[in-house]
């Protein structure tokens, strides 16, 4: 059997690397990895003062495929199967491209260091250090590009960073999340890297199967409001991995009266908010994930 084409999406609180890009280092298990980053609701990044818990999670519909029951996992309406997957090395098993193809829509993802252009190096030891990633996921090579814009492709937001300034690839239309499309598929299997032991079985029933892996806000999630803009205060989760053109190389203060952190910022509608959508095409409280820094 020839298998299904499956597109396999990672959204949420991620930073993700891609073989054969500089500065961005991935896993020993496979060639591209998706470091999962931790929102603990007690930590300050930069100052800022959030209540945000991430939790990882894997959705997928069981109209789609077929899987071996887990106890990780339980069905949420009858349709819809949800994982909330361990902490460590995750690898995705399944037929993939010999490299990468990167397709245009990749541009859809920010990046850190195009967002606030003082950030100059992933710090690798916290990459490493589970306080701040305590889960990666390791994934093939294949067809890699983003997922429709944010919150739709019809009807997408712009935006802008916060400190008014332009340039570079700001301000621009985005999305929430990354896809890798895998042709040929009839098993696609998730382990533990480290020591082999299968987690979870899925066999495709149709063509055009997706998973989501998701680093999800445990309670609702509230952009921060300055005056007629939203800002994504939340992104400054990302910027603990890095070090900063700053005097002490640390990344910069956000706290009420100095802001001095640069955000993605869009223009609120009214009373609309510009920053989260409910749209079924915008499925993740928790936006957005990130491309490594000088994509």
């Amino acid at each position: 059997m020839a298998g299904f084409s499956i597109d396999i999406f990672f959204t949420g609180l991620m930073l993700i690397c891609l073989d054969g890009q500089q500065n961005c280092p991935v896993g020993s298990f496979a060639k591209n990895t998706a470091w999962v980053v931790k929102a603990d609701g007690t930590s300050k990044p930069c100052g800022w003062d959030s209540r945000e818990v991430t939790e990882l999670e894997l959705e997928f519909s069981s109209g789609e495929f077929d899987y071996t029951p887990s106890n990780f996992c339980n069905n949420k309406n009858g349709f819809t199967i949800r994982c909330i997957l361990p902490e460590g090395d995750l690898c995705i098993d399944l037929p993939a491209f010999p490299n990468n193809q990167l397709e245009n829509s990749l541009q859809r993802l920010p990046r850190l260091d195009d967002v606030d252009r003082r950030f100059k190096e992933l710090r690798v030891d916290r990459l490493n250090n589970a306080y701040y990633v305590p889960a990666r996921i390791h994934f093939p090579p294949g067809l890699i590009g983003a997922g429709p814009k944010w919150p739709s492709d019809a009807e997408p937001t712009l935006w802008f960073r916060s400190d008014g300034s332009e340039g570079g690839a700001l301000p621009r239309e985005l999305s929430d999340r990354l896809k890798a499309t895998y042709p040929g598929v009839s098993t696609v299997k998730l382990t533990n890297c480290t020591t082999q032991t299968p987690l979870l079985t899925l066999a495709p029933k149709i063509a055009g199967a997706k998973l989501v892996f998701r680093n999800r806000a445990k309670s609702g999630l509230t952009p921060y409001q300055i005056d007629e803009y939203d800002d994504l205060a939340y992104l400054l989760w990302y910027y603990r991995l890095g070090s900063w053109d700053t005097a002490y190389r640390t990344c910069p203060n956000y706290t009420q009266a100095k802001k001095e952190a640069v955000l993605l910022r869009c223009v609120r509608n009214g009373e609309d908010s510009c920053a989260f959508s409910t749209l079924p095409a915008s499925d993740t409280k928790f936006w957005p994930p990130v491309l490594r820094p000088g994509s």
